[in-house]
């Protein structure tokens, strides 16, 4: 439908909407307000009436006076008194105002009318898959882990950390923290400072230094509060992501059960129920850094449904009742 140029495209248009159900509050608000702009076209056609009637000198009568300037400017303010002075001057009107008072009764039916409710988000649905008993089955088993996951971190900036302090030693903070210019993308570096050096730092040793030695006032340092605390931080989110996507992976498992959970070798065994089939799931862990230079675990798993190897396509299809 093109856009609405008379009152009953309006409506029809906000008829539409309700018929077809209101998926978000908006879509509702924008059928409401298509009725409030049929009956401004209305409303306006009778006041044109009035003032068409008031003559060139607009003579206005009380009666039409009322008329003119009595009518509301919203839906909701429409009475059946408004009417009647209508009709006193504009009994020909009869049909238009019956037409208003459907109008009234169709934006009680609107406001009546509820919206689908809103879609969970990614946060949400993750946070109710963590909630859930087999959610958390995994998340107690697998906090077992977070020490070894909290040393897998800190090992890694410590590394990175002392690479450089290595490399540049007490300029280390005065040489890759600095400015440089940019030829095209190339970075003009002073001899000996290499590129991916800077970005070394920058990315994720460079907020880890204590604030003496980022002001220059003691050798670069480690902030070990800080280390340790963001370390603690990335084991809680790994364990939480691992949790949501290995439930959603082996699906509605009843029966869950885990069992000889190695925290030093990230090595483990679950096994389940799915609809009357074994499950077992050997599961190992590994760390590692992506080109970006981004610290992060993963966690390959060998499923087995009555013993046999299935992969994870073939056993998706399997949960999903295939």
């Amino acid at each position: 439908m093109s856009y609405p140029k008379s009152p009953a495209e309006f409506v029809a248009r906000a008829v539409a909407a309700h018929e077809a159900g209101f998926a978000t509050l908006t879509a509702k608000k924008d059928a409401l307000a298509d009725l409030s702009k049929a009956f401004n076209m209305m409303t306006g056609a009778i006041q044109q009436r009035a003032l068409d009637k008031s003559g060139p000198e607009r003579k206005f009568t009380p009666e039409l006076e009322a008329v003119y300037w009595g009518l509301p400017d919203t839906l909701n303010n429409w009475r059946p008194k408004h009417a009647a002075l209508v009709l006193k001057v504009f009994p020909e009107v009869a049909a238009g105002l019956a037409e208003i008072d459907k109008l009234v009764e169709l934006r009680a039916k609107l406001n009546a009318a509820e919206v689908a409710p809103k879609a969970p988000t990614k946060a949400e649905r993750e946070e109710k898959i963590r909630l859930s008993a087999t959610g958390k089955v995994y998340a107690t088993e697998f906090g077992k882990l977070a020490p070894e996951l909290e040393k897998d971190f800190e090992r890694y900036i410590e590394g990175r950390f002392k690479a450089l302090a290595d490399r540049y030693g007490l300029k280390m903070v005065e040489l890759l923290g600095a400015s440089y210019a940019y030829r095209g993308y190339q970075q003009i570096l002073p001899e000996g400072v290499r590129a991916d050096d800077v970005k070394t730092y920058r990315q994720l040793v460079y907020r880890f230094l204590t604030a003496a030695s980022l002001q220059g006032h003691a050798a670069p340092q480690l902030d070990r509060a800080r280390l340790d605390k963001e370390a603690k931080a990335y084991a809680k989110q790994q364990i939480d992501q691992f949790v949501v996507k290995l439930t959603q992976k082996l699906g509605d498992l009843t029966d869950v059960r885990i069992r000889s959970v190695n925290a030093h070798g990230f090595e483990c065994v679950i096994e389940g129920s799915l609809r009357g089939r074994r499950v077992r799931v050997d599961q190992t862990a590994k760390f590692v850094v992506n080109q970006h230079g981004t610290a992060f675990h993963q966690f390959p798993a060998l499923i087995y449904v009555d013993g046999k190897f299935t992969t994870e396509a073939a056993y998706k299809r399997l949960a999903a009742g295939a």
